[in-house]
């Protein structure tokens, strides 16, 4: 029997899947589908035999009539004698017993027919290796674990053998990152010799909640913290912005700036409010816990195996972009203990109390993430600090890493993301790029890290003052009608012109943002980059 054509997160698919025989399916679209934050419809479908099944109206909420019960209906009606000509009866028992979560929860335990547990090893292997529904893959991997009774970090999808050997062949091919790419906008962008626009994906998703009020075609989600340990699944997350949006020129690893904190010491977990350590850094003491000197391969190794899974996947179509955050950044949340309401309060106040023990401590992580760094630095909370400040506790340590990255990794683009704070300190920095936040003005940063270099003019390669330019579209543009979206991009795009440039949006999207506002975004830059390469060629040509 062929196999039905299935979207996951959608009940009446996964009930199709599963009436049909595909039981292995009809999980994989259960756990890991998007699920609708309105009031879904469970339809099941007639099995082979022609039996019916139960059909039940149900919502995503914590209510009884989640899709997870009606699934562990559709199980018991499948194999519960089909005497009354259908699954009537069966939907009233289930209907009753739903009334209260744990008691149907117990009746399914002690059923003949087991329920819908969580995916086996096998089903995730399979729900992230089938590249022939890459179209299907939702944007939402993980919703419906988080929304279950199941503790996300304890059904990681990947075996230990699997991650194994992923981590063996990464080790027995060093240089497989290194194969010609069909797409070298960025490097070129970056890197010249010519100066218009490329695209770069949007900065790293992050963890954050589902949305209350999220409009019903964008799938919001909260993402478990194991799937940046996942090899596989960290590839997936990464890969499905390309899918979606094909006007992309690269794509960039999917992880979380504090991996490096964690693996110093600080257990991390991400819940519904964001990011949180188990403890916090609040006097010297505190810091003497850390380890400043771990081995970065045994501790942060899975980050370099996502890196190769994905790029294995990759076959070269466009550029990975690896990230860490900066060593200002990564303090900040050490010490706050999660992220700030107040414009981190608490570390400028550590700042100010422990000012050598925090410079000590900054060279520390510079140094640890320069062991790990692969391709871009951005410093998140540096618009929270003044000028003074961040010369003192921010540059010198982007500034370091970027030093010891380009020594060990010659020829490899670097770019800092010192958010709306671009200190003429970078101008003379090893970085290749410098990215702007929103709040940066344009015209100035042109001045300052450009210096006026001619259209198509690359600069001589010891010429450190002079970089390549990102950003730096609001992101809240994202909201406005589609007119007003077109004109801000292509003014930003033309307003950066000339000069190597990379355009994209000045921080992070917000998760009820419309993924076809980023489409048109993308679109934009591209026709506008069209445009300004058939206007300066008129002016060649005249």
């Amino acid at each position: 029997m062929p196999l039905p054509q299935c979207r996951r997160g959608h009940a009446a698919d996964a009930a199709l899947c599963f009436t049909t025989g595909f039981l292995e399916e009809a999980v994989i679209l259960l756990e890991w589908g998007p699920l609708e934050k309105a009031a879904c419809r469970s339809v099941a479908r007639a099995n082979a035999s022609g039996a019916a099944a139960a059909s039940a109206e149900c919502t995503t909420d914590d209510g009884p009539f989640s899709l997870r019960s009606a699934m562990e209906d559709m199980r018991q009606t499948t194999c519960l004698p089909q005497a009354d000509g259908g699954g009537s009866s069966c939907y009233s028992k289930w209907k009753q017993q739903t009334a209260d979560v744990a008691s149907f929860s117990a009746a399914t335990a002690a059923s003949p027919c087991s329920a819908v547990g969580p995916p086996s090893d096998k089903d995730r292997e399979l729900a992230v290796s089938k590249p022939q529904r890459g179209t299907e893959i939702p944007e939402a991997l993980g919703a419906s674990l988080l929304q279950s009774d199941m503790a996300a970090e304890e059904v990681p999808p990947t075996t230990e053998e699997v991650k194994q050997q992923i981590r063996t062949r990464r080790l027995a091919n060093p240089l497989l990152a290194s194969r010609p790419l069909q797409n070298d906008a960025l490097r070129v962008a970056l890197m010249g010799p010519e100066a218009y626009a490329a695209l770069v994906a949007n900065a790293p998703s992050s963890a954050k909640g589902p949305q209350k009020d999220s409009p019903p075609h964008l799938d919001t989600f909260a993402v478990p913290v194991w799937v940046c340990r996942d090899p596989l699944l960290a590839a997936e997350v990464t890969l499905q912005p390309l899918r979606r949006f094909h006007q992309l020129d690269a794509v960039i690893i999917f992880s979380d700036i504090l991996v490096l904190p964690e693996a110093m010491g600080m257990p991390l977990s991400v819940e519904g409010a964001g990011p949180r350590f188990d403890w916090r850094l609040q006097s010297p003491a505190d810091i003497r816990r850390l380890d400043t000197t771990f081995n970065v391969e045994d501790k942060l190794g899975y980050i370099f195996d996502a890196i190769f899974a994905t790029v294995e996947k990759l076959e070269g179509r466009v550029p990975l972009i690896g990230f860490c955050g900066a060593p200002l950044t990564l303090l900040c949340y050490m010490v706050e203990g999660r992220s700030s309401a107040n414009g981190w309060r608490s570390c400028k106040e550590f700042l100010f109390a422990y000012p050598e023990e925090s410079l000590l401590l900054l060279q520390q992580i510079a140094a640890l993430a320069a062991q790990y760094l692969i391709k871009q630095v951005f410093d998140t909370s540096a618009g929270f600090f003044s000028p003074e400040q961040y010369k003192r506790f921010g540059v010198p340590f982007m500034t370091q890493i970027a030093e010891e990255v380009s020594a060990a990794r010659p020829g490899v683009p670097l770019i800092a993301f010192p958010k709306d704070q671009p200190l003429d300190a970078f101008a003379g920095s090893a970085f290749s790029a410098v990215s702007l936040g929103w709040g940066s003005e344009r015209a100035v940063a042109k001045a300052r890290f450009q210096q006026g270099t001619p259209l198509g003019m690359r600069p001589p390669l010891d010429d450190v003052g002079v970089k390549a330019l990102q950003g730096n579209l609001d992101p809240s543009i994202l909201y406005a009608p589609d007119e007003v979206l077109k004109q801000q991009t292509a003014e930003m795009v033309r307003s950066f012109q000339p000069g190597r440039y990379v355009a994209n949006l000045g921080h992070g999207m917000e998760p009820q943002m419309d993924p076809a506002k980023l489409a048109l975004f993308l679109q934009t830059v591209k026709n506008t980059a069209a445009e300004i390469k058939k206007e300066y060629a008129s002016r060649q040509r005249t």
